[in-house]
């Protein structure tokens, strides 16, 4: 396949970080003050668990922390129970300092089945594989190098991992706080098919009837989604219209605006080429899918990328409902 101008899956992100980035493995009775968060004290081949951050981009502000965990064969861990997380800042002498702490939230997303047909003529519908991450949102207070640890029970047995990463002074897409670019995304008005603006499996036309701008002029909250369910390559994109979007549409009708924009020019994704539509080039969005939520105001309250769940995203709805 040809790519001009890719926009990078969030799939590529997280395996290249599982393959490059260094890995924390466990850690025992050790205090806070004598972790060294060096990389190579963090290298523990024999550990049999790889955290992976799969968050993109990491800046200072309020952020939602994704993570994956990898067996050796680089397949994805969905049994991780009771998960939580601890942030240390880390100084020039690989020394953490305590920041804050939180449960981790499961979010998952269960990928397309597979038809199985029976002896007896009849046939169902495999559950395809689940994709799982374990996120938090954190507020990161400077740039510069971070310690994840991340604290689990699986198996019956209480694990620690440990993990390093990157705070930039700030990201590209919009930040908590910042007004929503009033993009004038194609409409259900603007083309003849559906399907140049919806490549989901059944589209649903209702997600499809305001541009960003028009959904902030209402003064009610929006819900917009930069997603594509057929270019969507991997796994790790998920099916996030279908388990997330439409859920959110469902639940809130017309309290709320809930868009679904795709990230890429249709009628040339179909013949091999992902070329970014404006939307995505005006909001600075480097991967898919993103989820974002505004207030009343047309502020951005709450983002997520990649692996989310209707949970969180519906709880961010539901603030954005009761804020005033």
């Amino acid at each position: 396949m040809h790519v001009r101008n890719p926009i990078i899956h969030a799939a590529a992100v997280l395996m290249a970080a599982a393959l490059l980035l260094p890995i924390a493995a466990c850690g025992g009775g050790t205090s806070d003050t004598d972790i060294d968060w060096s990389i190579n004290a963090l290298i523990d081949p024999d550990a049999g668990i790889e955290p992976v951050l799969v968050t993109s981009r990491v800046g200072v502000g309020e952020t939602r922390l994704a993570f994956a965990l990898f067996d050796n064969d680089r397949n994805l861990i969905d049994g991780a129970e009771t998960p939580r997380l601890r942030l240390f800042t880390i100084d020039d002498e690989d020394r953490g300092t305590l920041v804050t702490e939180a449960d981790l939230h499961i979010a998952q997303l269960v990928g397309e089945g597979t038809p199985h047909a029976h002896a007896d003529g009849s046939d169902h519908l495999h559950e395809g594989p689940t994709t799982t991450v374990y996120a938090a949102t954190a507020q990161l207070t400077q740039p510069g190098w971070w310690g994840a640890e991340l604290r689990f029970d699986l198996d019956g047995r209480a694990r620690t991992l440990r993990y390093r990463f990157s705070v930039a002074a700030g990201t590209p897409e919009p930040a908590i706080g910042a007004p929503a670019p009033p993009s004038r995304q194609l409409l259900l008005a603007d083309v003849e098919d559906i399907a140049l603006v919806d490549t989901s499996t059944t589209p649903n036309p209702a997600l499809h009837q305001l541009t960003v701008a028009d959904a902030v002029a209402t003064g009610r909250p929006t819900v917009i989604a930069f997603a594509t369910p057929l270019f969507c390559q991997t796994r790790f994109c998920g099916p996030v219209v279908e388990q997330v979007v439409s859920p959110v549409w469902d639940r809130y009708g017309s309290e709320v605006n809930v868009l679904h924009i795709e990230p890429y020019d249709v009628t040339r994704a179909r013949t091999g080429e992902l070329v970014p539509v404006p939307s995505m080039l005006e909001w600075h969005l480097q991967t898919e899918p993103w989820i974002f939520v505004l207030d009343r105001e047309g502020r951005v309250l709450a983002k997520f990328e990649g692996i989310m769940s209707l949970e969180e995203v519906s709880a961010a709805v539901d603030r954005a409902l009761t804020d005033r």
